[in-house]
Parts: structure tokens; C-alpha cells; sequence
């Protein structure tokens, strides 16, 4: 009986020492917290490689009036100014296998940068990721005569982009990124993925396209088209003729005026609120599912109403609408008696909300 219990406690000794080496391993291979995936030990690189960086700026003094950017995993910004000539800063990082690699990797993924015909051009290599190069990225940082410049198109991936003091054309096309964009005088289009877009004070037509990311504008005057999905739309004190569009987001329109034939505001799963003057013709169409709207109506605007919804009410709230028919879920009819603009409102599972300005 002795030896047996002696022999077991042998065994738990031998498995808790065992245990206490698998712990250490696993610690050792984990690494401490709070270091995330760049940690790796002195004495040798993780699968990752090193990362390194550089930076390294030019100028350049010939007649520039258009732009063409092609860059990867980095930003781009694109800023006017009042002087004469264009500068660039560029700013590198490489990950490889070992620190001996850098500055050959370095060279190349250099941006290529020339000019010709008026257009300055900046190209990113595109290398394949081998046992040497783990990765890299190239960030873009142009500062150009904003008297000059006519014509801007950037291409970059899991960067942010951003214009700012330009009149010209944008044409911006990125992912995994926002785009802030401001002091613009020119046509603009933009589109991203997973990240954000903000406008302000543009004149000019615009559209932008996002997914997973929301649209925030302000003082934007000109035709504007926005799409986006799951995240929110908020345009204000604009001028502009709006087609927006987005899903399990919310639409806010405050302190602005609708111009324009057709003005549309879509989404699904989130509420919309209109507070804004209205055009005084032409066609209103609101809509949503899952979503409480809200549309407040100035008493002087003669207007055709449809507002329709499935488990929830229409309440016009005192507005002398001449009632052609009505039920708990729907209310058609005229308001001050008029039709010069057809306003169509629905959705389901909500309320419908119209309000006196």
C-alpha cells in the first residue's frame, strides 16, 4: 500500500512538471501581452519578418495639371497650395525576412515618379510576397498649385485618402480606408470599403460610394449621390439634389434645401428624419423598413402625400391635408390643397411622423 501511494505521487509530481513545461512553451511562443502580432525576439525575426521604414521628400518645378497616383497599402493625400511648385513626401515601409534585405527591398518598391504632358504620375511597384519580402506599403503625401490643377485620380488600398484646398476633378478609388475630402470646386467621385467618407464646403456634382462606413457631409452644394451599407448618412446645411442610399443605417438631412426634380432617401433597419426646406415641385420619395421617418413640411408647400407603413401609424399632426383616404397604417391626400410636389413616404414595422416646420 506504501509503495503504491508513493509510486502516485511520483506520477503527480511527474505530470504537474509536465504541465509546467507545456505552460512555458506556450508562454514562450505567445510572447508577453500587449505586443500583438509585430513581437518578436532578439535572437532571430518571427514568421512577419522586420519591419523597417524610410521617408524621403522631393520638389518639383515643372507645369503640373493633372495627377495620377497608383500606390498600395498606404495613404494619399493630395492638398493645395498658393506656391508655384509641387512637393512630395513619400514614406516606405518593408517587412523582410532579416535587416540585411531593407534597402534593396527598399529600392524596389520605390514609387516611380515622372512627369509628362502636364501630368505628374506616381506608380507603386507591384511585387509578389516571397520568403524575403513579407510585405510592404507606400504612403503618399502631395502638396500641388491649387491655380493649376485639373484633374486628380488616386488609387490605393488599406490607406486613407484626402483632398483638400483643389479646384479639379477627383477621381478616388480605395479600400479598407477613408476619404475626408474639403475645400473642393469640381466634380468629384469617390468610393471606398470599410471606412468612413467626409465632405465639406464642395461645389460640384458628387457621388460617393462606401461599404461598412458611414457618409458625413456639410455645406455641399451640387447634384449628390451617396451610397453606403450598414452605417449612417448625415448631410447638412447643403444645397444639393440628394439620391442617397444605405442599409441598417440611419438618414439625417438637417439644415439644407432639396433642389431638383427627384430627391430619394433609402434605407433598411434605421430611421430617417428630413428637416429641411423642401422643393416646391418635382418628386419626395422616402423610404425604410424597421425604421421610424420623420418629414417636417413648411405650411406654405402644396404637396401630394403617400405615406404608408405595416405595424405602426401615420400621424400628420394638424396639417391641413385634404384626406382623398385614410387608415391606421396609410393617409393619402393633399396638403394646402395642392400636388406640385409628390411626396411618397414609407415603411414597415415603424411609425410615419409628419411634422409642421
Amino acid at each position: 500500500m506504501k509503495l503504491f501511494e508513493r509510486n502516485r505521487g511520483i506520477a503527480v509530481v511527474g505530470i504537474l512538471f509536465a504541465v509546467g513545461l507545456i505552460l512555458m512553451g506556450a508562454a514562450i511562443i505567445v510572447g508577453p501581452a500587449g505586443f500583438g502580432s509585430d513581437f518578436s525576439f532578439n535572437f532571430g525575426s518571427s514568421n512577419l519578418g522586420e519591419r523597417f521604414e524610410r521617408e524621403y521628400s522631393e520638389s518639383l518645378y515643372q507645369i503640373i495639371e493633372a495627377i495620377d497616383i497608383y500606390t498600395l497599402n498606404g495613404a494619399v493625400e493630395v492638398i493645395g497650395w498658393e506656391r508655384d511648385y509641387a512637393a512630395i513626401e513619400v514614406r516606405q515601409s518593408v517587412r523582410v525576412s532579416s535587416e540585411e534585405l531593407k534597402d534593396d527591398y527598399f529600392e524596389r518598391t520605390k514609387p516611380e515618379i515622372t512627369v509628362s504632358e502636364n501630368t505628374l504620375k506616381i506608380v507603386t511597384p507591384r511585387l509578389q510576397l516571397t520568403a524575403e519580402l513579407k510585405g510592404y506599403g507606400t504612403s503618399i503625401y502631395l502638396k500641388v498649385p491649387t491655380a493649376l490643377i485639373k484633374e486628380t485620380q488616386v488609387r490605393t488600398s488599406n490607406g486613407n485618402m484626402r483632398f483638400s484646398s483643389l479646384n479639379a476633378y477627383i477621381n478616388a478609388s480605395g479600400s479598407n480606408g477613408g476619404i475626408d475630402i474639403s475645400t473642393v470646386n469640381g466634380k468629384i467621385v469617390a468610393k471606398t470599403s470599410n471606412g468612413r467618407i467626409e465632405a465639406i464646403d464642395i461645389f460640384g456634382s458628387m457621388e460617393f460610394e462606401s461599404s461598412n462606413g458611414s457618409f458625413a457631409g456639410k455645406r455641399l452644394e451640387g447634384d449628390l449621390r451617396i451610397s453606403t451599407s450598414n452605417a449612417s448618412i448625415n448631410i447638412d446645411s447643403s444645397i444639393s439634389t440628394v439620391v442617397a442610399n444605405t442599409s441598417n443605417g440611419s438618414i439625417n438631412v438637417t439644415g439644407s434645401t432639396l433642389v431638383g426634380t427627384k430627391n430619394s432617401f433609402r434605407t433598411s433597419n434605421g430611421k430617417i428624419i428630413i428637416d429641411s426646406i423642401l422643393p416646391e415641385s418635382g418628386e419626395l420619395e422616402i423610404e425604410s423598413s424597421n425604421g421610424q421617418i420623420t418629414l417636417y413640411l413648411p405650411d406654405s408647400i402644396n404637396a401630394h402625400i403617400d405615406a404608408l407603413t405595416s405595424n405602426g401609424k401615420v400621424d400628420i399632426n394638424g396639417l391641413p391635408i385634404t384626406i382623398s383616404s385614410m387608415t391606421k397604417t396609410s393617409v393619402k391626400g393633399n396638403l394646402n390643397g395642392g400636388s406640385d410636389i409628390d411626396i411618397s413616404v414609407k415603411t414597415s414595422n415603424a411609425d410615419i411622423n409628419l411634422r409642421k416646420k
